[in-house]
């Protein structure tokens, strides 16, 4: 009961793996930007900003009379905020691209089960 099918819908096939590929790529240059745009827009080092946000716990501290939030060291990791909104956005991107060309092949995973079943239904009636 094996049935040959020939494969069909060559070009979609192709523009499924391309956006795939775009995923992948758009993925890589996003954590590659965000890191760049990290270590190019901070002016001071990871000392300085753990020097400056010990100072301002202490004065909100002695003003205010909080306790800090703890936001020094995510400022430590992402000095600049826009690194983070440039990550998230690119996984974001990452994920439609890579979900379009899934899509497209499961269309065409779904024609090719349909001729299969439907050839087979076929053979089945006639003997």
């Amino acid at each position: 009961m094996a049935v040959n099918l020939k494969k069909r819908y060559r070009v979609l096939r192709i523009i499924s793996v391309i956006y795939k590929i775009m995923a992948v790529v758009v993925l890589i240059l996003c954590i590659g930007g965000a890191v760049v745009s990290d270590v190019w827009h901070s002016p001071v080092s990871k000392a300085a900003v753990k020097e400056a946000t010990s100072k301002l716990e202490q004065e909100a501290e002695q003003t205010l009379k909080i306790k800090p939030s703890g936001r020094g060291l995510l400022e430590a990791i992402f000095p600049t905020f826009e690194s983070l909104n440039d990550l998230v956005t690119g996984v974001i991107f990452f994920l439609a691209l890579y979900a379009f060309g899934e899509l497209i092949s499961l269309l065409i995973a779904l024609e090719e089960n349909t001729r299969k079943t439907s050839l087979i239904l076929e053979e089945k009636g006639q003997t």
